[in-house]
């Protein structure tokens, strides 16, 4: 399996927007969280984080043919990881049906990101840290 440096490092190489890494950073925790609060187990946490790590990392190539979005994203990494984090990454971008619970989170980690930034813009500071769960 990869390990998070160097997919982290893939990430910073093959997409040049800071946000859009920050997004997939984002993504990464979030789907950390999740496989926590599923109860599984240390070597689950680290799958299901190089997922959302990894989801977006054909973006800058397919921000125009998004018909291949997510799709060259699996044709890069295979080999790299495992059938269930391909197929998820897959099922992201709505090109693989969402069967697994790991499909699932990273179909509602992604979109979940947005809307946290979003949640922080319309703050008078502007700042992510000041952002409170009941706002």
């Amino acid at each position: 399996m990869m390990e998070r440096a160097a997919a982290l490092a893939l990430v910073q190489e093959r997409i040049p927007n800071a946000n859009l890494v920050n997004h997939c950073v984002a993504t990464e925790i979030i789907m950390a969280a999740l496989a926590r609060h599923f109860g599984l187990g240390d070597a689950d946490v680290e799958r299901w984080s190089l997922a959302g790590l990894l989801h977006d990392l054909d973006y800058a190539e397919t921000s125009e043919d998004f018909e291949r979005h997510g799709v060259l994203t699996a044709e890069l990494l295979a080999g790299e990881l495992d059938d269930e984090q391909l197929h998820a990454i897959l099922a992201h971008a709505a090109k693989a049906p969402r069967e697994s619970l790991m499909d699932r989170a990273l179909y509602a980690a992604d979109p979940t990101t947005g809307f946290i930034v979003a949640a922080a813009l319309v703050r008078p500071d502007k700042a992510l840290a000041n952002v409170e769960v009941r706002s």
